[in-house]
């Protein structure tokens, strides 16, 4: 079924959607063809070889309903993480509004601020750990 054909009989198909949402969170299985993925290979820039292997990269298309599954996880996820204040004020990842500029900004600011501080010229020094 077309993701398309999904949309237009909506009204239709929710309870029947939402109730196998539900009986995959509640059980915690997730059914086999959420899980199967349509692979395609995508070459990664238009100048590189076509015919050598290491020039593409895969992609993984999953169905519709996986995807619906996956958002309402996330989203539910999400809520519990906000309710509970799981997550440092100042973290950035796995936040909505708050990027990498977001934490770039920060470091910086702190960065401008300890220089604007200091005394007598000091050094300010900044550890920054990439992985």
């Amino acid at each position: 079924m077309a993701t398309q054909e999904l949309k237009n009989y909506s009204d239709v198909l929710s309870p029947f959607l939402c109730t196998l949402c539900n009986t995959s969170l509640r059980t915690g299985v997730v059914p086999v063809l959420f899980k199967t993925a349509v692979v395609t290979p995508l070459i990664k820039k238009s100048h590189m070889d076509p015919n050598t292997l290491q020039n593409y990269r895969p992609i993984s298309n999953l169905s519709f309903i996986s995807k619906l599954l996956e958002r309402v996880v996330s989203t539910q996820l999400q809520s519990h993480v906000d309710v509970h204040s799981l997550l440092p004020s100042l973290q950035s990842a796995y936040r909505r509004g708050h990027y990498t500029e977001t934490a770039l900004a920060k470091v910086y600011s702190d960065f401008v601020s300890s220089l604007d501080s200091s005394v007598d010229n000091q050094s300010v020094l900044a550890v920054l750990d990439s992985v």
